[in-house]
């Protein structure tokens, strides 16, 4: 089974990848272009059940995953049509 099965912030970031990469490849832009993932820590904050607000912090280069821990390359470089 692949990893990104086990581990679904994998998979989403997989899913995600492979969506930028047809996007700029179906692109007529030649040249390169540079993708960076990043993540911050969002709070969400209810009280009795009521939505109160949400704040996300400043974001951070993404190294690894934050639910299995796996080394995670932050960015990309995918060549245009």
């Amino acid at each position: 089974m692949a990893h990104a099965e086990e581990c679904p912030f994998c998979a989403e970031l997989q899913h995600i990848r492979e969506l930028n990469e047809y996007l700029v490849k179906s692109g007529n832009r030649p040249g390169k272009t540079r993708i960076e993932y990043r993540v911050a820590l969002v709070q969400n904050t209810n009280y009795n059940g009521y939505s109160c607000g949400s704040s996300t912090s400043q974001s951070f280069p993404l190294n690894c995953c934050p639910v299995c821990g796996r080394e995670i390359g932050n960015v990309d470089l995918v060549e245009g049509g």
